[in-house]
């Protein structure tokens, strides 16, 4: 997904009511497979110690996703690696 179609499709959950069909569509669009990989990743730490053992891995997965998609769409800038590790270390591992 190009950035200007990733940026047009962050905005659009919080324009949108509430409505399972929509939130569907754009989760299965937007980064459930994502997702699914952030959390294999985290459940490695989890599983070295670099992560809380009583963590919920779901909710920490979608963190970093959902915080870049916010980024992008309200700075219209392109988030990097120094932010992604940012954000990692400072939300998803609290270093």
């Amino acid at each position: 997904m190009d950035a200007i179609a990733f940026r047009l499709l962050a905005g659009c959950p919080a324009s949108t009511n509430p409505d399972a069909r929509i939130a569907a569509e754009l989760g299965g669009r937007l980064g459930r497979s994502e997702v699914r990989v952030n959390k294999q990743i985290y459940a490695r730490a989890q599983a070295r110690g670099e992560i809380e053992p009583d963590r919920n891995l779901d909710l920490v997965a979608s963190v970093l996703p959902g915080a870049l998609m916010h980024y992008e769409a309200v700075s219209g800038l392109t988030a990097d690696r120094a932010l992604i590790e940012r954000i990692i270390d400072n939300v998803v591992m609290h270093r």
